[in-house]
């Protein structure tokens, strides 16, 4: 059966955030609209084979990792038949960051 996928606030916001830079960046709503692409494909594979990401931890919990277009990372939780996004991440930045709020 598939998992149902929501996303937390935070990662809605962290999303829209990333697509307004690269639209504003890029003066074309083409990259965001390839991320979007990606986002949704990764979410119907997520939707039936919720495994597929890397195992990691953040604050003694353990999350899913699975990387969107080489440059982002989405970090998810799975839970009985739901899969919830809880952070949308550039690499970019990534690499400066300790830790980030993941509930």
């Amino acid at each position: 059966m598939a998992c149902k996928i929501t996303w937390t606030n935070e990662a809605k916001v962290s999303l829209g955030s990333i697509l307004e830079f690269w639209t504003k960046h890029n003066q074309s709503k083409e990259y965001a609209v390839k991320i979007l692409k990606e986002i949704r494909k990764t979410e119907g594979l997520l939707s039936n084979a919720p495994e597929i990401g890397r195992r990691c931890f953040r604050k003694d919990v353990e999350v899913r990792a699975i990387s969107i277009l080489k440059k982002f990372t989405l970090f998810y939780k799975i839970y009985e038949e739901r899969v919830t996004i809880v952070a949308f991440i550039s690499n970019a930045i990534l690499t400066q960051i300790d830790e980030f709020n993941i509930r």
